[in-house]
Protein backbone atom coordinates (compact mmCIF):
# COMPACT_ATOMS: atom_id res chain seq x y z
CA UNK A 1 0.00 0.00 0.00
CA UNK A 2 1.23 3.48 -0.87
CA UNK A 3 0.86 6.27 1.72
CA UNK A 4 0.01 9.65 0.21
CA UNK A 5 -0.41 12.99 1.97
CA UNK A 6 -2.70 15.63 0.56
CA UNK A 7 -2.93 19.31 1.49
CA UNK A 8 -6.12 21.34 1.31
CA UNK A 9 -5.59 25.08 1.17
CA UNK A 10 -8.58 27.42 1.04
CA UNK A 11 -8.70 31.17 0.61
CA UNK A 12 -11.77 33.41 0.34
CA UNK A 13 -14.06 30.38 0.14
CA UNK A 14 -12.15 28.71 -2.69
CA UNK A 15 -9.86 25.68 -2.79
CA UNK A 16 -6.43 25.57 -4.40
CA UNK A 17 -6.53 22.77 -6.99
CA UNK A 18 -4.06 21.57 -9.59
CA UNK A 19 -4.83 19.91 -12.91
CA UNK A 20 -2.74 16.77 -13.41
CA UNK A 21 -0.54 16.66 -16.47
CA UNK A 22 -1.92 14.82 -19.50
CA UNK A 23 -0.44 11.34 -19.68
CA UNK A 24 -0.23 11.13 -15.87
CA UNK A 25 -1.64 7.61 -15.52
CA UNK A 26 -5.38 7.02 -15.78
CA UNK A 27 -6.14 10.45 -14.37
CA UNK A 28 -4.30 12.90 -16.63
CA UNK A 29 -6.22 16.19 -16.81
CA UNK A 30 -8.08 15.57 -13.54
CA UNK A 31 -8.16 18.15 -10.74
CA UNK A 32 -6.51 17.29 -7.43
CA UNK A 33 -5.22 18.81 -4.22
CA UNK A 34 -1.41 19.15 -4.05
CA UNK A 35 0.47 16.38 -2.27
CA UNK A 36 2.24 13.13 -2.94
CA UNK A 37 3.88 9.96 -1.72
CA UNK A 38 5.51 9.72 1.69
CA UNK A 39 9.14 8.67 1.22
CA UNK A 40 10.86 6.12 3.47
CA UNK A 41 11.81 7.69 6.80
CA UNK A 42 9.54 10.74 6.36
CA UNK A 43 6.68 11.72 8.62
CA UNK A 44 3.43 12.84 7.01
CA UNK A 45 4.26 16.44 7.90
CA UNK A 46 7.76 16.27 6.38
CA UNK A 47 6.39 14.70 3.20
CA UNK A 48 3.61 17.27 2.83
CA UNK A 49 6.01 20.18 3.37
CA UNK A 50 8.40 18.70 0.76
CA UNK A 51 5.62 18.08 -1.75
CA UNK A 52 4.24 21.62 -1.46
CA UNK A 53 7.71 23.10 -2.02
CA UNK A 54 8.31 20.82 -5.02
CA UNK A 55 4.88 21.15 -6.60
CA UNK A 56 3.90 24.77 -6.05
CA UNK A 57 6.92 26.43 -4.46
CA UNK A 58 5.11 27.37 -1.25
CA UNK A 59 5.94 26.71 2.39
CA UNK A 60 3.37 25.28 4.77
CA UNK A 61 3.17 27.34 7.94
CA UNK A 62 0.60 25.16 9.74
CA UNK A 63 -1.28 21.91 9.14
CA UNK A 64 -4.12 20.06 10.80
CA UNK A 65 -5.12 16.44 10.17
CA UNK A 66 -8.56 16.14 8.56
CA UNK A 67 -9.25 12.56 7.43
CA UNK A 68 -7.70 9.27 6.37
CA UNK A 69 -9.12 7.20 3.51
CA UNK A 70 -8.05 3.93 1.96
CA UNK A 71 -8.75 4.13 -1.76
CA UNK A 72 -8.58 1.39 -4.37
CA UNK A 73 -7.40 2.71 -7.73
CA UNK A 74 -7.24 0.43 -10.80
CA UNK A 75 -3.67 -0.76 -10.15
CA UNK A 76 -2.99 0.08 -6.50
CA UNK A 77 -4.41 0.74 -3.06
CA UNK A 78 -3.56 4.10 -1.54
CA UNK A 79 -3.62 5.20 2.10
CA UNK A 80 -4.63 8.85 1.73
CA UNK A 81 -4.11 11.31 4.58
CA UNK A 82 -5.76 14.68 4.11
CA UNK A 83 -4.60 17.79 5.95
CA UNK A 84 -5.87 21.36 6.11
CA UNK A 85 -2.86 23.59 5.46
CA UNK A 86 -1.91 27.22 5.83
CA UNK A 87 0.64 28.56 3.36
CA UNK A 88 3.07 31.45 3.44
CA UNK A 89 1.16 33.16 0.61
CA UNK A 90 -2.16 33.02 -1.20
CA UNK A 91 -1.58 34.83 -4.49
CA UNK A 92 -2.17 32.28 -7.25
CA UNK A 93 0.24 33.98 -9.66
CA UNK A 94 3.12 33.46 -7.20
CA UNK A 95 2.71 29.68 -7.05
CA UNK A 96 4.94 27.53 -9.25
CA UNK A 97 3.38 25.00 -11.62
CA UNK A 98 6.03 22.31 -11.32
CA UNK A 99 3.71 19.30 -11.25
CA UNK A 100 0.43 20.54 -12.73
CA UNK A 101 -0.63 21.93 -16.10
CA UNK A 102 -2.76 24.50 -14.28
CA UNK A 103 -3.40 25.81 -10.76
CA UNK A 104 -6.72 27.40 -9.99
CA UNK A 105 -8.94 28.58 -7.15
CA UNK A 106 -12.19 26.59 -7.33
CA UNK A 107 -15.35 26.72 -5.28
CA UNK A 108 -16.54 23.36 -3.96
CA UNK A 109 -19.26 23.37 -6.62
CA UNK A 110 -16.77 24.09 -9.43
CA UNK A 111 -14.40 21.38 -8.18
CA UNK A 112 -17.18 18.80 -8.05
CA UNK A 113 -17.94 19.47 -11.74
CA UNK A 114 -14.53 17.83 -12.40
CA UNK A 115 -13.01 15.91 -13.71
CA UNK A 116 -11.82 15.30 -10.17
CA UNK A 117 -9.77 12.48 -8.65
CA UNK A 118 -12.37 10.09 -7.19
CA UNK A 119 -11.12 10.14 -3.58
CA UNK A 120 -11.23 13.94 -3.54
CA UNK A 121 -14.99 13.95 -4.16
CA UNK A 122 -15.65 12.56 -0.66
CA UNK A 123 -13.31 15.11 0.92
CA UNK A 124 -14.83 18.11 -0.87
CA UNK A 125 -18.28 17.00 0.23
CA UNK A 126 -16.95 16.77 3.81
CA UNK A 127 -15.60 20.36 3.77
Amino acid sequence: MIRVVVGIFSHSGKLLMGRRLQGDGNFGGYWEFPGGKVEAGESDEEALRREFLEEIGAEITALTFLKQLEWQYPKKTVDLRFYLVTLDRNELEKFAQNSHSELKWLTKEEALQGPLLPANVDIIQLL
